[in-house]
């Protein structure tokens, strides 16, 4: 008899829409036919259909590139017959260091400094001055002023570095603020 009747094909792990921090991407999944299954394919970012491991239950690990990665999946039966395509879309969310320098006597929060933080996101921190100091800047790793407010935006990148700069308060300062 022909067999006509097309495969099934289900992705169990990740869901779609995931977010990872890390490269390495295991795909899970089951599959089944009438008759017999011969193969699970699957594709990554629109490169070359290539197999996964297992048929009934299967399973791909897979390196991911930094942001959004497409995967398709299918099953083939003994006939040639293939299921519907599945797709799922992950993210690799890339991530470095940043660096936060502090000179002079205050604080930052949050202390950022050596976390890695997602590329491309936006964060900000608050430096709040220590006992006879005032806050003077945000600078670059250049030693360009980023602002003057203390507390700064930015968006992560590669090789970040940020220092708060704070500077002592003079006994004049300190009377004519009403502090002291």
């Amino acid at each position: 008899f022909g067999d006509a009747q097309k495969p099934t094909l289900a992705i169990t792990s990740p869901t779609n829409a995931s977010r990872f921090t890390t490269a390495s991407v295991t795909v899970t999944g089951t599959a089944s036919d009438n008759v017999t299954l011969a193969k699970i394919q699957y594709q990554l970012n629109g490169g070359s259909w290539l197999t996964a491991s297992g048929l009934a239950a299967w399973s791909v690990n897979l390196a991911l590139a930094g942001g959004i990665n497409t995967l398709q999946f299918c099953a083939e039966d003994a006939a040639g017959n293939r299921s519907v395509t599945n797709n799922l879309s992950v993210t690799y969310a890339v991530s470095a260091p940043l660096i936060v320098q502090v000179a002079g006597e205050g604080t930052v929060s949050p202390d950022y400094n050596n976390v890695p933080l997602e590329l491309g996101k936006i964060y900000s921190m608050t430096a709040t001055a220590g006992a006879g100091y005032g806050f003077s800047s945000w600078m670059d790793g250049n030693s360009a002023v980023v602002t003057n407010n203390a507390t700064v935006s930015f968006v992560m990148r590669s090789n970040l570095v940020l220092r708060a700069n704070f500077g002592e308060r003079t006994a004049l300062e300190v009377q004519v603020n009403g502090k002291g």
